[in-house]
């Protein structure tokens, strides 16, 4: 099985190492190589201050994972939404999926956040939320700061004291 990218996207290869016993799979049948995914452009819809984009991720030419990205222009930040299908859930795709989403969606840098929103109970989507390095926010929301962006502050900062300290010496 293998997964290819469109849009000049990280591409994530997916090999089976061993063989598939009926309809399960189990993490040690996959080897996952970050270099690789096919996850397609499916949707994309520009209305005044939003951005609707939708995703969807293929394996051996089945989705098995789609995802709902929301921009809003304005807040510079993306809201993530996203499901996978029953059969392929626990294999680590959503994960691998929602980190090229989030390479991707930060790329462009205007974007400094990006949200999920996660149903109470739903300890799956928590556990890739984690697994992604989001942080947990308000209730339902776990949020994810562009390190690029996150660069930018420090060095603001940065300087920052250091122009305060110059002044301080100056008076």
């Amino acid at each position: 099985m293998k997964i290819i990218t469109e849009h000049k996207m990280p591409l994530i290869k997916i090999f089976v190492l061993d063989k598939i016993r009926g309809e399960s799979m189990s993490v040690t049948d996959i080897k996952i190589e970050k270099d690789t995914l096919k996850l397609k452009e499916m949707y994309y819809k520009e209305l005044r201050d939003k951005v609707y984009k939708n995703y969807v991720f293929e394996f051996e030419d089945r989705i098995i994972s789609k995802f709902w990205a929301t921009i809003k222009k304005d807040d510079n930040k993306c809201i993530i939404e996203y499901i996978t299908d029953k059969k392929y859930r626990g294999k680590g795709l959503a994960t691998l999926g929602l980190r090229i989403l989030c390479e991707k969606i930060f790329s462009d840098l205007s974007i400094k956040t990006i949200e999920l929103k996660i149903d109470n109970g739903n300890i799956a989507s928590e556990k890739v939320a984690k697994n992604n390095n989001f942080e947990k926010g308000e209730e339902n929301i776990y949020y994810k700061i562009n390190p690029n962006f996150k660069i930018n502050i420090d060095k603001k900062m940065i300087l920052e004291k250091e122009s305060v300290n110059l002044e301080l010496v100056y008076i």
